[in-house]
């Protein structure tokens, strides 16, 4: 790399990636340039350091104050690549809507396929499908949410973690120990704080990041956004 950069000398800017070693070759060999961070890892690093922060710094959960209503709360605003995902979405939707077209017209999976450049299994996964895909992945169901309201019944009576795992698995939850523990856990830290656990619904930690990340004080910031932001700087 040094023999090579001192064919291009005298270099006057540089961007480099954040391996030691580029910024000491370029150290020894153009001393004068100015070495540029590219946007990508600068922004990743800052994410990063932003990430660590409020892990350290705020619970994996915020109580969202309820207004007595069952008002809902606005959508958060997709990100670049949500977005992505979306029109993704929608062009396989499309595909598939065309697909089914050439399909009633008297086309084969063959012909369909050789027409739209796509696979013949594609062309079969288009045929089966009845609507558009979310996009999103799906959160995988725990054992124990079923068993919510129960756990919370047997925890106001005063039964203990081992008691209550013990009294739903006769019931038949086949969930792990650790996963009833760490729920009257999280029921307890409620009630200590004047909660219904029934009712309580949080922010979660994705939403709290993405505040916090977009969040600006020169511009007109979203009410519900705005809210979240001074619950944590006020608790």
């Amino acid at each position: 790399m040094k023999s090579w950069l001192e064919n291009y000398i005298p270099i006057k800017r540089v961007t480099r990636g954040r391996f030691p070693r580029f910024k000491q070759v370029l150290n020894e060999t153009c001393p004068d340039a100015i070495q540029i961070n590219d946007r990508f890892h600068l922004i990743q690093n800052l994410w990063n350091l932003h990430d660590q922060v409020i892990k350290k710094t705020l619970p994996s959960k915020i109580p969202k104050e309820s207004d007595g209503t069952n008002r809902k709360s606005q959508p958060i605003p997709l990100t670049k690549q949500e977005k992505c995902k979306q029109e993704n979405v929608n062009k396989k939707w499309e595909r598939a809507l065309r697909v089914k077209q050439l399909k009633s017209k008297g086309f084969s999976n063959q012909d369909i396929a050789s027409m739209l450049n796509i696979d013949r299994r594609t062309v079969a996964a288009d045929l089966l499908k009845k609507e558009p895909g979310t996009g999103c992945r799906r959160k995988r169901p725990k054992p124990i949410n079923k068993w919510k309201n129960k756990v919370i019944e047997l925890e106001k009576k005063g039964f203990t973690v081992q008691n209550i795992y013990n009294a739903i698995s006769k019931e038949g939850y086949d969930g792990p120990y650790s996963s009833v523990r760490v729920l009257v856990a999280d029921i307890r830290k409620q009630r200590k704080k004047g909660l219904n656990p029934e009712t309580t619904i949080y922010y979660s930690r994705r939403e709290i990041r993405r505040v916090l990340w977009q969040w600006s004080l020169f511009k007109d910031n979203n009410k519900d956004d705005e809210k979240l932001v001074n619950k944590i700087l006020r608790d």
